[in-house]
């Protein structure tokens, strides 16, 4: 009977060690092949994590480029504003719509804009409105070939056309005996739909050839369209 229950107690024994490594390795073989998913879902997290953290980095910037496009066009009109210069004529403020290939305005037929007006910022000559639709204005730069011709005359007097060759704003028509110094003012003479006086530019360089009849200057602009916020159309 002793003899028996010592068999038991041992074979009990031995069963429960066996047991336990059987449940040690199993614990181990469990965690081995848990380990991938664990890193996997962990891994997975991360990168949720880490696309939550450019959302949120994408609307700060967002948020604070609005901001900045505010202050400036707030700058702007606040310039516009405190223009001495400004005509006691009826004028539209407008944003700009920047294009290389179709410049235009955020100002159309229903704000009373009409074709052939000039767009101004700070006295100086921009454009003219050359295409209307109802909440929009195409403009001609003076630099186009579509640009209207302008009459001009510079700070000393001499008078002549302002036209675009695609590029470049050129003063010509300026009769051989007048003196044009590089630098001098170049403004608008006056005619229909534009009033005299507005700047068109400087006179950087004079382009006249031997054979030419008359005098021609390239004219550059003191204002540059493409970095304005905000524009006036006089009507």
């Amino acid at each position: 009977m002793a003899e028996n229950l010592f068999t038991l107690s041992f074979s009990w024994s031995l069963l429960q060690r066996i047991n336990n490594q059987f449940l040690t390795f199993g614990t181990a073989v469990f965690y081995q092949l848990e380990k991938p998913f664990y890193l996997a879902q962990k891994s997975l997290h991360a990168v949720e994590r880490v696309q939550d953290l450019e959302i949120k980095y994408s609307q700060a910037m967002a948020n604070s480029g609005e901001l900045e496009q505010l202050r400036l066009e707030n700058q702007e009109l606040k310039n516009i504003l405190q223009n001495s210069d400004r005509p006691l004529t009826n004028s539209i403020i407008s944003s700009t719509i920047i294009s290389l290939s179709s410049p235009a305005i955020a100002v159309g037929e229903e704000d009373g804009v009409r074709e052939g007006a000039p767009v101004v910022l700070r006295g100086n000559l921009l454009a003219t409105i050359s295409q209307l639709s109802r909440r929009s204005a195409h403009i001609d730069l003076l630099a186009s070939q579509n640009s209207p011709v302008i009459l001009a005359k510079t700070d000393s007097g001499s008078k002549g056309v302002i036209k675009g060759d695609g590029q470049r704003i050129i003063l010509t028509e300026i009769l051989p005996e007048r003196k044009v110094a590089i630098g001098e003012k170049v403004l608008t003479l006056g005619q229909e739909n534009l009033p005299p006086a507005l700047l068109i530019g400087q006179v950087q360089e004079n382009i006249t050839r031997h054979s030419d009849s008359v005098q021609s200057f390239i004219v550059e602009p003191l204002v540059n369209f493409y970095e304005s916020q905000m524009v006036e159309v006089y009507q």
